[in-house]
């Protein structure tokens, strides 16, 4: 698909922002109404309160049962999803060009008359503690959780999206309703469309979608403060019987508008990316065999971001592959681990594994949308390729000096803690902690 007819451009209408990505050859289109307010905003106590909100007006109009929705949307052949995330909420629709107009109708009342039942209040707090006892299983979830909470420190991504059982049980309806008039209403929203729709029926659905919505002033909550790592710290998450561990480590790094990102990004996965040639896979999988995986990689978030190695080695090697990661990660930055050579592929593969990205209308979409969200200047998407190009060996470099620190690290384990006894002393860890795998 040619990059070029696929970037699109915004534009404002009754105060809303939108974009339109159109591609004939299947009768489908998809829609995507983002309200830019997230978890951020939720009250310290009753995080995931935006999330409820949101999975609440899918289950009931004052008009509709939550049955009726769900039985609207099979006879349409349609999907209508919310999402939350740190800095938006999102509804999705998808459906057959013949059914949109009915979608759209659907969507605007769920959207303009949610009822709130006290009923599925209760039940979907229920569904949720049975998801919160679900993660529970999960051991990479819960080391990744634990290092993430503790990376940033003092700082809204800290927090679970989802929230957790202690602040979902207090909420309250009186606190949905506050939350959907705080989230639902005109300012600053946007909105994406893709697939079979001309634009004639682009600018109807602005029309159906976003002028009904009431008035409103909408605060966009940042955080950018992240605590500096004074000193390397590993907590392990003590759960019983594990004859395999999994751990991350890693430190704060660059936000998602930084300069020097993609130079980064090019560095980190020369190290430890998805290409099998990565330094971090070969060494630990392949020379080793202490993993059938190992990866890392810069997560930029809007306001913050981390650098991370992962890996998950058995129980008895889990100490020696801790220590190689530091190891490896202190001469990737500052010896001579990371050839010429593989940092020119790793550029090499970025380049050519970018039209796997936007080979959609629905890609393309999505990223155009995630760039808005991420404050990026008009261009970001458009310039990728130019960017990646540009690059240099010695800017991947500088930037991996720059950016990356081997000796200040926050170190997570899911494990058996009384199977690592003396981890601390064997890594010269200056501060260990051992944290319940259950602990709320």
């Amino acid at each position: 698909m040619n990059q070029k007819s696929l970037i699109p451009s915004w534009i404002s209408h009754h105060g809303i922002d939108a974009i339109q990505i159109p591609k004939h050859d299947r009768p489908l289109v998809k829609f995507s109404l983002i309200f830019p307010t997230g978890s951020f905003s939720d009250p310290l106590g009753k995080e995931g309160l935006s999330n409820f909100m949101g999975d609440l007006l899918l289950r009931g109009t004052k008009n509709k049962s939550r049955d009726q929705i769900e039985s609207q949307l099979d006879h349409l052949g349609a999907s209508l999803n919310a999402y939350i995330g740190y800095h938006s909420f999102m509804i999705d629709g998808y459906c057959l060009k013949r059914n949109l107009q009915d979608l759209l109708e659907l969507t605007q009342e769920i959207l303009l008359s949610p009822s709130f039942d006290d009923g599925e209040v209760e039940k979907l707090k229920n569904e949720l503690y049975s998801d919160f006892m679900l993660r529970l299983e999960d051991d990479q979830d819960l080391a990744r959780d634990c290092f993430s909470k503790n990376l940033f420190q003092g700082n809204r991504y800290a927090r679970d999206v989802s929230g957790n059982k202690p602040s979902i049980q207090g909420i309250t309806k009186s606190d949905v309703e506050k939350k959907y008039k705080e989230i639902i209403h005109r300012d600053k929203v946007l909105l994406g469309v893709s697939g079979d729709i001309e634009e004639h029926t682009f600018l109807q659905l602005i029309e159906t979608l976003c002028s009904s919505l009431p008035e409103g002033s909408r605060e966009i909550i940042s955080d950018h403060h992240v605590s500096p790592i004074k000193r390397n710290k590993i907590f392990l998450v003590d759960k019983p019987e594990r004859s395999q561990t999994q751990f991350f480590l890693g430190h704060p790094c660059l936000h998602a508008n930084h300069q020097d990102l993609t130079a980064l990004q090019c560095f980190a996965n020369a190290f430890a990316g998805s290409i099998f040639q990565a330094k971090y896979m070969q060494e630990i999988r392949v020379k080793r065999g202490w993993s059938y995986g190992a990866s890392g990689g810069v997560d930029a978030k809007r306001d913050a971001g981390s650098f991370y190695l992962y890996t998950f080695p058995k129980t008895q090697d889990t100490i020696e592959a801790v220590e190689l990661s530091m190891k490896l990660f202190d001469q990737a930055v500052h010896g001579d681990l990371i050839e010429d050579q593989l940092l020119e592929f790793s550029k090499q593969y970025m380049l050519r594994s970018y039209p796997f990205k936007i080979d959609t209308p629905e890609k393309v979409l999505s990223r155009r949308i995630s760039d808005r969200l991420l404050d990026r200047p008009e261009g970001y998407f458009e310039s990728y390729v130019d960017r990646v190009s540009a690059l240099s060996l010695e800017q991947m470099r500088d930037a991996a000096k720059a950016h990356l620190d081997p000796k200040h690290l926050i170190i997570s384990i899911l494990c058996t803690a009384k199977d690592l006894e003396g981890i601390e002393n064997r890594l010269h860890i200056e501060e260990k902690e051992v944290i319940p795998f259950d602990l709320e």
